[in-house]
């Protein structure tokens, strides 16, 4: 409940390390759950708090997925946008990867594509616009777009919808575009 949350949240008692308490059994904190339950009104009211940090969003469950890589797999552009401007991370910390290889990019990109081949977004500049501001990014890097996952794939090749937002990006490179998966 969004209320109790905001009790529990304001609390003097409340503080980070009750986020990365893990379960035993699968290595989830409360952000898996919240996020594997659709509970995004609590993330997102914990990613406003300034209780969670880039550590916590990292943090591994069992099957190697974190909320970071795994939060831009969803199709809620507010949460992914919270998290790149509220959070205090490095451009590294953007380097992650998932137990495919997968970087954020990646699931952006692969998520991007589903729904644009779905047509979810009847207005397909307006969604664009949205991953514009994502890949533009001042935490995105050079690096971070050259990164490939397990199958050898750049997030360029996973959805060519973003190719003139690529191209038009300043991350965007020579090796990058040349880049093919063998």
């Amino acid at each position: 409940d969004v209320k109790m949350l905001d009790i529990i949240l304001n609390s003097s008692c409340f503080n980070n390390e009750i986020l990365r308490i893990i379960d035993k059994h699968n290595g989830e904190n409360i952000l898996h759950r919240w996020m594997f339950a659709r509970e995004y009104d609590m993330l997102k009211m914990i990613i406003l708090s300034n209780h969670c940090d880039i550590t916590i969003l990292l943090q591994k469950n069992k099957h190697g997925e974190s909320l970071f890589t795994n939060v831009f797999g969803l199709d809620d552009f507010v949460i992914i946008q919270l998290i790149l401007e509220n959070i205090k991370m490095n451009p590294s910390d953007l380097l992650v990867k998932d137990n495919n290889g997968d970087t954020f990019l990646h699931k952006l990109a692969r998520m991007s594509f589903d729904q644009i081949q779905a047509q979810k977004h009847y207005n397909l500049e307006e969604f664009l616009e949205k991953m514009d501001k994502i890949i533009n990014s001042n935490m995105c890097s050079k690096e971070l777009f050259l990164e490939t996952n397990n199958d050898g794939d750049t997030f360029i090749l996973i959805n060519p919808y973003l190719l003139k937002n690529v191209l038009n990006s300043n991350y965007c490179t020579k090796e990058l575009i040349m880049h093919s998966n063998n």
